[in-house]
């Protein structure tokens, strides 16, 4: 398990880093906050851990988050 852990964490870091060097930062840098409702689901279905309103929230904000940084960089260069 942990070898399979470590596989996994390499592979996200190398994509992670790859997609900086070929995107701003900006455009990046939002979905590094991903890892929190990913998190959390896999505590949910792994662990039964309950979610509360707060984590609900917090994940509807990260994707709302990402999907305006998104449509604000595609209208950006539909404008260019």
């Amino acid at each position: 398990m942990l070898i399979g852990i470590g596989l996994t964490t390499t592979i996200g870091q190398l994509l992670l880093t790859h997609g900086y060097r070929n995107a701003p930062a900006s455009s990046v840098g939002i979905f590094t906050y991903t890892s929190v409702p990913f998190g959390t689901f896999l505590g949910w279905l792994f662990w039964n851990e309950l979610l509360d309103k707060n984590s609900y929230l917090g994940g509807i904000l990260i994707v709302l988050a990402g999907v305006i940084v998104l449509r604000t960089k595609i209208i950006q260069r539909q404008s260019d």
